[in-house]
């Protein structure tokens, strides 16, 4: 009796399999793994965020606050009030790089009072630091984070197009005349298309309206109507999402950190 052929399909399929269960292959992958597990269904772990909460107290050493810190940013229960003081804390260490993970950590458990300390963050001597506030501010909502906003989003005070462009994002959120202005400055002084494109995205959020690039369109509009946002949407903030990679379709391996389209924390619906 002949037994059917597997296909080339299934047999790369399965070597892919074991490859990635040999000793050493799940670094390659990106897989957390138990030692000494004994079966495919308990050979992978999760994050242990026992251990990352000590890490992330570590006053000896940096390297470990940052990774303690940026794993619990992934933790479902970071929004309780003992890591949200952790975040509060490390959003002013002197390692930029726990001051960055802070950040990150604030942005997507905290509430709108956290958002003064991103709006602080705005002027943190590191780059790195003040792009992940500008996005923190993105996902939570507080008119009092506004001059912050308003006054890094322009070349004069932000030399890092970068920064300007995640706070002019973050102004979409905000239905008030001085936004408008200042985003509609963006788009006439901004050398930086990506600054310009932002400032864009905001103005369409705020106005429902679509006049391009032009400066001149928008000013000229806006003199004109009485009620710039009566057609206002319902602001977004900038998320993750990606397809999944050859590795991440195989059983037993998590798929990307996608992430939902929301609306920042403490934004209530028009209405």
């Amino acid at each position: 009796m002949q037994h059917p052929t597997p296909s080339a399909a299934l047999l790369a399929a399965i070597g892919l399999g074991v490859c990635v269960l040999v000793a050493g292959g799940c670094g390659s992958v990106g897989l957390n793994y138990k030692p000494g597990a004994r079966s495919i269904l308990d050979f992978q772990t999760g994050p242990d965020y026992s251990r990352a909460a000590i890490m992330a107290r570590n006053p000896y050493n940096a390297s470990d606050r940052f990774s303690g810190t940026l794993t619990l940013v992934s933790a479902p229960f970071a929004s309780e009030d003992i890591y949200l003081g952790l975040f509060e804390t490390n959003i002013t260490d002197r390692d930029q790089s726990v001051r960055m993970a802070a950040c990150r950590g604030l942005a997507n458990h905290g509430t709108p009072e956290h958002a003064l300390l991103l709006a602080t963050a705005l002027d943190d001597p590191s780059d790195l630091v003040r792009v992940e506030a500008a996005r923190g501010l993105q996902r939570i909502h507080n008119p009092e984070a506004v001059p912050a906003l308003l006054r890094r989003c322009v070349e004069e005070s932000e030399p890092v197009a970068a920064v300007r462009a995640e706070c002019a994002h973050a102004l979409g959120q905000y239905a008030e005349p001085r936004v408008l202005e200042q985003l509609v400055r963006v788009l006439r002084e901004d050398p930086s298309l990506a600054v310009n494109a932002s400032a864009l995205s905001a103005l369409r959020a705020l106005t429902g309206e679509d006049f391009g690039l032009s400066a001149t369109a928008w000013s000229g509009w806006i003199d004109q109507t009485t009620e710039p946002f009566a057609n206002q949407v319902m602001y977004t903030y900038r998320y993750f999402h990606r397809s999944p990679t050859l590795i991440e379709r195989l059983p037993f391996v998590p798929g990307p950190p996608n992430e939902v389209r929301a609306s920042p924390a403490g934004l209530l619906p028009r209405g």
